[in-house]
């Protein structure tokens, strides 16, 4: 009787083994988790579970199932169908899916079809299967934002032709873009970890009526990745880690990752190191171009002198390399039912980061410089993020962030066979506050206001060092050595209007007043003709958009949208030699 039963039970655990349904992605043959399975028009369906595994036991053989997740095309099988696929599929990935839901429009979830913009979505597994070394790396793998980069350590999106100051940066709802965000390249979007990145929306066109000024060519916005609690009375745990070996950089990258959530509590950690050596370029150059890219010689300093070294190896960059670090640490509190507070600190540090085009220019046949770096380039990232979901008679949801951001930059540069090296030195200090209000009216309109305020603090500090001696004499700073502060406030209103299920009208406005101040407390190295610069900005701008639904998986829409970007620190109190000798930028008080 032992025997028998034992016999039973073995083929009662084959059976229950031989329900399971295994789902698989096509791309990366990862399993896929939350795969909805079930009879059309019934109620009887289940899901897959994290090892992509979804039990059948209770359908029938003759039961034809429906297979379908989000993002992926469905399929459609008998039970007795999947039995001879050894119950094993695998879903391709769709291009553009009609029930994808984006956040970046109009700062909250719609979706992606009923919205007149263009939004490019890099969601977290599309990242995790490009594995991209930088923020920059990540936005370039798309083939739809162009990238800039003078150097290794560096990268400057491109949208439609508009790039730096003209294209804003949003990270977790917090604006990016600062004071001193200059017309030419910029590399601040490296100091944004990709490891941490649940997705990226890129929105092209202008986006100043919910964004404000900068968001001309378009908006990029990275959604750091949001702690999760648990569902179960028991701690849910989970994490992930992996190291990264890349030849042509030499780079060695780790990362470890941590949840822990509780019912009302949960943490999310990121933790990410990255080193690049000397950067390897091709060997094979186009037949009219036959020199392009080859580093013949670098620039070292021995006993005393500069020399120009011979490069054994001219496809190598030479000192092109540096490491930084990225810390993500988020806190989110359930307060109650209809209340979330998130905490979200954010903390990049890097060593100094060679400009390399400039350590390759020429003057004669001598090197033009000796140094050019970028210095430490840190960025801390502060903000307290409050979400109100019960609807009263002002608001169906509520958003309220609190944010400040602390940045140290640097450049650092030297003359070939010069002994005196140039430092220019800034800091800026950005303190905001963001109201997003969302209202519904009769089900087919909705009304979405807010307001946003914004504090730019910059401070600007420069200095000669001869590198023999160490004595240290004035140089010209590149801001007003005086400060400058650049402040901003700013409402919205925008209305939707679904006029019937074919169509849906999309409008909105936005006012914007920038007020901008700078003082030049030392005129000695650089007599300018003024001592202060005092302007004010306002901007009025406006959207409408329609979107057609006719059916059969087609959409049709028009946008009419206006941009604008307030001159900044930047553009109006700048001093900067872009071409010694030649050009000279100086600041002009009455730029407007």
């Amino acid at each position: 009787m032992k025997y028998i039963a034992t016999v039973m039970l073995l083929c009662i655990g084959f059976i229950s083994r031989a329900q399971q349904l295994y789902i698989y992605n096509k791309s990366d043959l990862k399993p896929l988790e939350g795969v909805l399975v079930y009879v059309p028009n019934s109620t009887n369906a289940v899901q897959s579970n994290t090892k992509g595994i979804a039990d059948l036991t209770a359908f029938s053989s003759s039961d034809t199932l429906l297979i379908k997740l989000v993002g992926f095309q469905s399929q459609q099988f008998t039970k007795s169908a999947l039995e001879a696929k050894s119950f094993k599929i695998y879903l391709s990935e769709v291009s553009f899916d009609l029930d994808e839901v984006v956040l970046t429009a109009n700062k909250s979830e719609e979706k992606k079809i009923d919205i007149p913009q263009q939004i490019e979505v890099i969601n977290a597994r599309k990242i995790e299967q490009n594995n991209p070394q930088t923020s920059a790396d990540l936005l370039l793998q798309t083939g739809k934002v162009y990238m800039q980069m003078s150097q290794q350590g560096g990268g400057s999106p491109i949208l439609r032709g508009f790039e730096a100051n003209r294209v804003l940066m949003v990270v977790d709802g917090v604006r990016l873009n600062n004071a001193v965000y200059r017309a030419g390249h910029l590399q601040n979007v490296i100091t944004i970890d990709p490891n941490s990145i649940d997705r990226v929306e890129v929105m092209y066109g202008p986006g100043s009526v919910m964004y404000g000024s900068d968001a001309l060519g378009g908006v990029m916005h990275f959604y750091t990745k949001r702690p999760q609690l648990s569902t179960t009375d028991k701690l849910l745990i989970n994490g992930s880690s992996f190291v990264r070996y890349s030849s042509a950089s030499n780079e060695k990258t780790g990362n470890v990752s941590v949840n822990i959530g509780g019912k009302k509590l949960a943490s999310f950690t990121s933790f990410t190191y990255k080193d690049f050596g000397d950067l390897k370029a091709g060997a094979n150059r186009p037949g009219a171009y036959p020199e392009f890219g080859k580093v013949l010689y670098y620039a070292q300093r021995i006993n005393g002198a500069d020399s120009m070294v011979k490069n054994k190896d001219y496809n190598v960059q030479k000192g092109a390399g540096y490491s930084q670090y990225d810390i993500t640490q988020k806190f989110l509190y359930k307060a109650g039912k209809y209340i979330d507070v998130l905490l979200n600190v954010q903390y990049s540090n890097s060593t100094d980061v060679p400009r390399f085009d400039r350590l390759t220019e020429y003057s004669g046949s001598k090197l033009k410089f000796a140094e050019w770096y970028y210095g430490p380039q840190t960025r801390l990232f502060n903000s307290l993020t409050t979400e109100f979901k019960k609807e009263n008679a002002f608001y169906k949801t509520a958003r309220i962030i609190l944010s400040q951001q602390s940045i140290d930059e640097s450049r650092h540069d030297r003359r070939f066979n010069a002994v005196n090296k140039r430092s220019q030195i800034e800091k800026i200090n950005i303190y905001a506050l963001n109201a997003d209000f969302i209202k519904d009216f009769k089900k087919k309109h909705e009304l979405r206001y807010g307001a946003e305020v914004l504090l730019n603090k910059v401070n600007s500090k420069a200095h000669f060092e001869d590198i023999t001696t160490g004595a240290i004499s004035k140089a010209q700073t590149r801001y007003p050595d005086g400060g400058s502060d650049m402040n901003t406030i700013a409402a919205y209103l925008t209305h939707r209007w679904e006029i019937n299920r074919k169509f849906i009208l999309s409008s909105g406005a936005r006012f914007s007043s920038v007020k901008l101040s700078s003082t030049f407390a030392d005129t000695t190295v650089f007599p300018f003709p003024f001592a202060d610069v005092n302007n004010t900005f306002t901007a009025l701008n406006g959207s409408v958009g329609l979107v057609y639904l006719p059916g059969n998986d087609w959409r049709l829409s028009a946008l009419g949208s206006s941009g604008f970007r307030a001159p900044n620190v930047d553009d109006a109190t700048k001093f900067f030699d872009s071409k010694p000798g030649a050009v000279l930028v100086v600041p002009n008080s009455s730029l407007k």
